[in-house]
């Protein structure tokens, strides 16, 4: 039995260069490929370096605004502890007008969320995940003590009307919320200056628009920075964020794009 091995078509050498022509080919394909996923990558982390810049944007204002209200925050709450004070001696509220509180605000990360539960986040310098994980520790952070502080502020605006009789139960929970809302502002102050710091040294991106938003309101605009109200309540019906519905209607959010 004799065996023929099949003769490549036009010899050996132009076998050869058929095969090489085949593997640039398949290199050149694989090549363009690696391009085109690099730069599908490229733009999924540019998106999202943009929406994270509006999102910073906003905690990196509201940094400024509660370092700015600090100091009003925490004479209010001198003020009244020295109200309170008084009120166990003599047995009463004195009429007072509305005790005011600490802004209410939303710290928002669900654009950091996303990325960093997607696959666009592997596509960061470890170093940028880094500094922006720590960033937004302190974004989730202050956004746990929101309802809290507001509930403290809640309970001291009973203070707030034309004045009655007060017990020393009473005076002792509101001394223990006065303690709350004090201890809250400190820590959102700091929390809030520390998430600015980071990222202010690591170079991260934010919309100076959004934060001017925060940054081009005096603090006389507030009324935690102004004196109580000469106004006195007609009843005990006062609660923080009385204003906020109007101030939410006539500034309405905008999605991002």
């Amino acid at each position: 039995m004799h065996f023929h091995l099949p003769k490549p078509l036009h010899g050996w050498r132009e076998f050869a260069g058929e095969v090489g022509i085949i593997v640039v080919g398949v290199l050149i394909a694989l090549a363009a490929e690696q391009v085109v996923e690099t730069a599908h990558w490229r733009a999924q982390v540019s998106e999202a370096r943009h929406a994270m810049a509006s999102e910073l944007g906003d905690s990196v204002g509201q940094s400024y605004e509660r370092q700015r209200l600090f100091p009003c925050i925490e004479g209010r709450l001198n003020d009244l502890s020295a109200i309170l004070d008084a009120a166990e001696k003599s047995g009463r509220l004195p009429p007072l007008g509305k005790t005011d509180s600490a802004p209410y605000r939303t710290w928002v990360h669900g654009t950091w969320d996303t990325t960093r539960q997607g696959d666009t986040a592997m596509h960061f310098s470890r170093v940028e995940l880094t500094n922006l994980g720590g960033i937004y520790e302190f974004i989730d952070n202050l956004d746990a003590i929101v309802l809290p502080e507001q509930s403290a502020w809640a309970e001291i605006a009973t203070m707030s009307g034309p004045g009655r009789p007060i017990e020393r139960a009473e005076v002792a929970q509101l001394r223990k919320a006065l303690a709350q809302a004090r201890l809250l502002n400190r820590i959102t102050a700091i929390a809030a200056i520390r998430l600015r710091q980071i990222a202010d040294d690591a170079h991260i991106s934010y919309d100076p628009e959004v934060v001017k938003f925060y940054t081009a309101k005096a603090a006389s605009s507030y009324s935690i920075c102004r004196p109580i109200s000469p106004e006195i309540p007609k009843s005990y019906t006062y609660a923080p964020v009385s204003d906020n519905l109007a101030a939410t209607l006539n500034n309405p959010l905008s999605a991002w794009k």
